[in-house]
């Protein structure tokens, strides 16, 4: 069961896992709870953004509207969820995001019909996020979370949101990547090289250290190690 912490910081987003209003990927048949650490802003997940109750969707959800930390809200994804959920204040609605719902990924193949045993490095899926560069999904860095990736000898696929993209087609437009909670090994070089006094540091270190709000500005002076700008 994958456990969300959920922080309602303002009337105007919610905080999860120390992220402002995230998309989230779930998966079909899976469970997930939303842990709240504080009460008020009744929670919701919606077929569609509406105002109230509106587009509530009820299916595989215990605690539905929820507005108190004694009450978490437990998710179940239906197999024939919808590929597009949101979650939502009913008394606010700008306190909302996006759950992208995709389906379990067999061991053996992906959904592409790759084969993943062989020549591929790792023989699993494994937990990847992107900062992508200010100016190109929004005026703003982007910290995308909840991506799976495949290495293989010759290729790199990264899948987010039922889609498969290979690295060399979207390097350009990434700052910084993770893997697992901690820096990729190549970018952790690059930040020992150019910032002794900043190497070893995790991503989740970097956060605590700037806050996530600040990645926008400053992304840690590290991320530009890169040679990428992101002032």
């Amino acid at each position: 069961m994958t456990v969300f912490i959920v922080e309602k910081p303002n009337s105007l987003d919610y905080r999860i896992d120390g992220v402002l209003d995230p998309t989230l990927e779930l998966v079909r048949g899976e469970t997930y709870t939303f842990d709240f650490v504080d009460d008020g802003h009744p929670f919701y997940i919606k077929s569609a953004l509406g105002y109230g109750t509106l587009g509530s969707y009820d299916q595989g959800i215990t605690n539905q509207g929820s507005s108190s930390s004694a009450r978490d809200l437990v998710f179940t994804v239906p197999q024939d969820a919808p590929d597009l959920l949101y979650y939502q204040c009913s008394a606010h609605y700008g306190m909302a995001g996006e759950l992208r719902i995709t389906n379990a990924v067999e061991d053996d193949t992906n959904d592409q019909g790759f084969d993943i045993e062989s020549p591929v490095i790792e023989s699993k899926f494994t937990s990847l996020s992107l900062i992508v560069a200010p100016g190109v999904l929004g005026s703003e860095a982007i910290y995308l979370q909840g991506l799976r990736e495949i290495r293989s000898d010759n290729n790199w696929s990264i899948f987010y949101a039922g889609e498969a993209y290979s690295f060399v087609e979207i390097d350009d437009i990434v700052t910084t990547v993770t893997r697992e909670g901690a820096y990729t090994a190549e970018f952790a070089l690059e930040i020992a090289e150019s910032y002794p006094e900043y190497s070893g540091i995790t991503f989740s270190e970097t956060i605590d250290l700037v806050g996530v709000e600040a990645l926008a500005d400053t992304l840690l002076a590290v991320a530009s190690a890169d040679g990428n700008s992101v002032a």
